[in-house]
């Protein structure tokens, strides 16, 4: 009988979480105050710094904080979803690594098959690629600092992330071989076994990387792929955007649905635009003369891509 009530725990507790994200505020979108400078994961819901002081990122925070979203301390980066996205040092010899963690939502079961998966995107001000970024678990809380690189984790990738303009989607797996109620997320690998890809300039020796929505769940179908491709609109023949610079009157053509357009200065704030919505195949006029002059991004969203150009009003 004791073996029975077991087994139908067991099951009971499986159908519980089969089907459901077990990280808590898995895109960072709850916090319990907005950040105002860097290292302050703790701002977050759930989440704390296991190591070092990581980042955390969200358009809540003004531009003068270095911390908003889109832009920050690290460039230009839209969030996968929402308004906010962490970020950590991946590699800085000797050793330096920097780690996020959180309490999971319920106890991993022993021999159970759980699927995690993340976005990763590399800093555009740090230039150096590198792998191994992956989790570990535990049944304990994550004591600060105590965690460092032992070339250990229950998962982590070997492709080298150095896209600076897409979300890089990984996923994989494993088996829970204890109750698990912790993860964290980083690279766990000490210098000498981590491959890099520098891609020069000023910071091509460190390796930073943002992050935004986490996944672990029993579920291989719920935490999917949903990348948007991302174009720096040059000589992209699905949309035109003229003249530039420009002074008085933007010009829009476009041979496709467009969901959103916006307007952000280089401070990161956004700006209004009228009759922004709507636009198929045809031109679109857009008055700029009411902007301060200078360098501006214009961002559009359609079904598939998101695209960015910069722009400037004189």
């Amino acid at each position: 009988m004791k073996r029975i009530l077991t087994l139908l725990t067991c099951l009971l507790l499986w159908s519980m979480i089969k089907g459901q994200n077990l990280v808590p505020n898995p895109s960072f979108e709850d916090y319990l105050h907005c950040p105002s400078t860097v290292g302050q994961v703790d701002s977050m819901i759930n989440w704390y710094a296991v190591s070092q002081t990581p980042d955390y990122f969200n358009s809540c925070a003004s531009s003068s904080t270095l911390v908003s979203v889109p832009y920050n301390f690290c460039g230009y980066q839209t969030a996968h979803y929402g308004g906010a996205y962490c970020g950590m040092f991946t590699y800085y010899p000797p050793n330096y690594r920097e780690y996020i963690g959180i309490q999971l939502s319920n106890t991993l079961l022993i021999g159970q098959n759980y699927f995690v998966s993340f976005y990763l995107s590399l800093s555009h001000y740090h230039h150096m690629g590198t792998n191994k970024f992956g989790c570990k678990l535990s049944t304990v809380p994550f004591i600060y600092n105590n965690l460092v690189p032992n070339n250990n984790a229950v998962f982590y990738s070997d492709s080298i992330i150095r896209d600076t303009v897409n979300w890089v989607f990984i996923k994989g797996s494993f088996i829970a071989d204890s109750t698990y109620n912790y993860i964290a997320f980083g690279n766990f690998f000490d210098d000498a076994h981590v491959d890099t890809l520098s891609g020069g300039g000023a910071n091509s020796y460190h390796g930073y990387v943002l992050i935004d929505d986490v996944c672990l769940t029993t579920d291989s179908t719920l935490c999917i792929d949903n990348t948007v491709q991302i174009s720096e609109i040059e000589t992209d023949n699905e949309l035109k955007a003229f003249p530039n610079p420009c002074h008085d009157i933007f010009t829009i053509i476009t041979t496709e649905q467009i969901n959103s357009l916006k307007l952000f200065n280089l401070f990161g704030e956004e700006f209004a635009i009228d009759n922004a919505r709507g636009i198929h195949e045809i031109a679109r006029n857009i008055d700029v003369t009411k902007f301060t002059k200078g360098i501006y991004i214009i961002q559009l969203i359609s079904n598939k891509k998101v695209y960015l150009k910069k722009i400037i009003i004189q």
